[in-house]
């Protein structure tokens, strides 16, 4: 199956994606180990397309990044982004000021290259 059948962006309103963020989020939070270690967040945008990237509205891209950085309530050790396909350029430079420095560092491009080193601990 293909990742646009599990990314219908005309079936889920971008209410529902955050609250499911949200959701994932508390599921982690009261798991005693990730309390102590952390997590690190893989996001795979295969399939990312221009009409999916013009319904993430400034405010929605506000309430994403203050909610990561601020309430989130777990400690973010890394986000990698795989797979990001030339229009997340254009979204990310949009949502770059909202992003604090510490965060920025912990965000970890990949493309299509699934050959790093941290990528071949975890798959290979």
């Amino acid at each position: 199956m293909r990742n646009e059948e599990y990314w219908n962006h005309k079936k889920f309103n971008l209410d529902s994606l955050l609250q499911s963020f949200i959701l994932q989020c508390e599921y982690f939070r009261a798991e005693p180990e990730t309390q102590i270690s952390g997590i690190v967040i893989i996001l795979e945008l295969d399939g990312l397309t221009l009409q999916k990237v013009i319904r993430d509205t400034p405010m929605f891209l506000k309430s994403l990044f203050t909610f990561i950085q601020e309430g989130m309530g777990i400690r973010l050790k890394a986000y990698h982004i795989v797979k990001n396909p030339k229009v997340f350029d254009m979204i990310f430079a949009f949502a770059k000021p909202m992003i604090q420095e510490k965060m920025y560092k912990r965000i970890h491009f990949h493309g299509s290259d699934m050959s790093s080193a941290y990528f071949t601990g975890l798959f290979g």
